[in-house]
């Protein structure tokens, strides 16, 4: 994955920062965490709540002394986890087996338990499946959490998976 003119490498990759640029306009830190089987990572922030969703790799997951060991293939064939934890919580990813993170985080001073969503636990919505536009917006919207499930989070993650030679953009949200 490249986004703009960054090269993912082994460990974390930042692609937007709260403190600056684009990161700074929306108050958000995205980035990609590359991990190789048996790397660490731990990461806590004083005043930002985070999130780490796996695309790929098996990896534990511990947060406030619970773990939980996760595995996907990839984002299009198998459903998704992810780890959501409060400001001031470190998150402890091991990697199992080559693992790739969406990492994001904001500004919240809200606490929260540490959540661990599986796939199990996620939202999924098949939207554009009544053959509108000809069936070229044909899509999943995949919610792991929004202001309806976790309204003391200042962020929503998600993942939207549309189908070969499919499309969306601003018809779907019309």
């Amino acid at each position: 994955m490249y986004i703009g003119d960054k090269r993912p490498i082994r460990g974390y990759t930042s692609y937007l920062s709260c403190e600056s640029g684009k990161g700074r306009d929306i108050d958000m830190d995205v980035g990609l965490l590359i991990l190789e089987a048996g790397d660490e990572f731990t990461d806590q922030s004083a005043d930002k709540e985070a999130a780490y969703l796996l695309f790929e790799g098996s990896v534990d997951w511990t947060a406030a002394g619970r773990t939980a060991q996760v595995s996907r293939k990839d984002p299009f064939d198998e459903a998704a986890s992810c780890l959501h934890v409060a400001a001031g919580t470190a998150a402890f990813i091991k990697a199992r087996t080559h693992a790739e993170i969406y990492v994001q985080r904001t500004h919240n001073d809200t606490r929260f338990p540490a959540v661990f969503y599986s796939p199990e636990n996620v939202q999924v919505q098949r939207a554009g499946s009544h053959g509108e536009l000809g069936g070229t917006m044909r899509r999943n919207i995949i919610t792991l959490f929004d202001y309806d499930n976790a309204p003391y989070s200042k962020m929503v993650l998600g993942e939207v998976l549309n189908f070969p030679g499919r499309w969306s953009s601003y018809p779907p949200h019309h």
